[in-house]
């Protein structure tokens, strides 16, 4: 006999029944925006008929195995923030975000994000910290992420043995932009300590706001009946140790982080393809990178982006179209101006 206990951590989620009665549809889940008040339909994805899986790339360890007459702990993490997923036709989708590790072999990296200006947490807005690690084309992806509290506390669990990049970005609650911060050589089981943000600088006393990178998602496939979800990374060109890596910055404000590319509208999609605009929005300026415990540098030069989409896939990880991942080119930027990055496009979908 197998016996597995699970000990779930989780974000707080407050489940409004009144407000969810007053979206359309009537629906027992929904998203409230905060902005306007204004309530949107809260649906599942495939995992509405799959059920929930986890990834061993989202295992501690890759995996864990139970003996006979053996008992194993696990944590689970969900993570809320990144399971809602905003598409590009105003709609809402859950698609849960889990990570597990077994009770004891798991660890966590803890630490504090600070204005470097003030020495205290960012007012107001939002801080994001992602954990990275680089992917067979040396791309630094997203591991597992977390948002800061309002004393700019944060805490990633469980996180596998091994060593990441702790990318930070963040805006304040004025709408000023910092520049990331990029920690490398952060093990588990690290306490960070103070890692430092320094705002974009203003003009005249005023911020001179983010740049915005817009381009086209597109999807086609033989059906016809082409309906998919194709997330999208802010990818910045930095300089680590001598050499130029693409980090993927969080996104801290964007009016699309996920395409949902469901119909054909308009003179702008190929033919045969289903298209949506999107606009990502991104620190005009370069990243801060230091290792940990050492000192934080910024790149001079030009500041530069890639857009990069990923269809999501079906929940026991069928691609959905015959490329996993397309990426634009290069394009330098400036704080306060829009830079086009041209079309995403993703064939053979279904």
């Amino acid at each position: 006999m197998r016996e597995l206990r699970i000990a779930i951590v989780v974000f707080a989620i407050d489940l409004f029944t009144a407000f969810c009665s007053s979206a359309p549809g009537n629906t027992a889940n929904c998203v409230v925006l905060a902005a306007d008040n204004s309530v949107h339909a809260l649906t599942l994805a495939s995992e509405a008929q799959s059920g929930l899986k986890i990834p061993p790339g989202q295992i501690a360890g890759g995996n864990f195995n139970i003996a006979a007459g053996e008992t194993k702990d696990l944590d689970i993490d969900f993570n809320a923030c990144a399971s809602i997923v905003a598409t590009g036709s105003g709609k809402f989708i859950l698609k849960p975000v889990l990570h597990a590790g077994e009770v004891g072999l798991s660890a966590a990296i803890n630490g504090t994000v600070i204005d470097s200006t003030t020495g205290k947490p960012i007012a107001g807005g939002t801080t994001v910290v992602a954990l990275e690690q680089r992917d067979g084309s040396g791309v630094d992806r997203v591991v597992m992420s977390t948002l800061t509290d309002a004393n700019g506390n944060f805490a990633l669990c469980p996180v596998p043995t091994g060593t990441y990049d702790l990318v930070i970005a963040a805006v304040n609650g004025a709408g000023v932009f910092y520049a990331a911060t990029v920690t490398t050589g952060v093990a588990d089981s690290t306490a960070v300590g103070n890692i430092p943000m320094t705002p974009e600088p203003s003009a005249h006393g005023a911020s001179t706001g983010p740049a915005s990178l817009t381009g086209i998602v597109q999807t086609g496939g033989a059906s016809g009946a082409v309906s998919e979800i194709v997330t999208l990374s802010a990818l910045q060109t930095v300089s680590m140790s001598g050499s130029n890596v693409l980090v993927t910055i969080p996104l801290v404000q964007q009016s699309v982080a996920t395409a949902n590319v469901t119909t054909a509208s308009g003179a702008s999609c190929t033919g045969g393809f289903d298209c949506t605009d999107f606009t990502l929005a991104v620190a005009g300026v370069n990243a801060f990178v230091g290792s940990l415990g050492g000192a934080y540098s910024q790149s001079a030069g030009a500041v530069s982006y890639n857009v990069d989409g990923q269809p999501v896939p079906l929940a026991d990880g069928t691609p959905v179209c015959g490329q996993t991942d397309v990426m634009s080119g290069t394009v330098a930027v400036t704080p306060g101006n829009s830079f086009p990055v041209g079309t995403l496009s993703f064939s053979n979908c279904s």
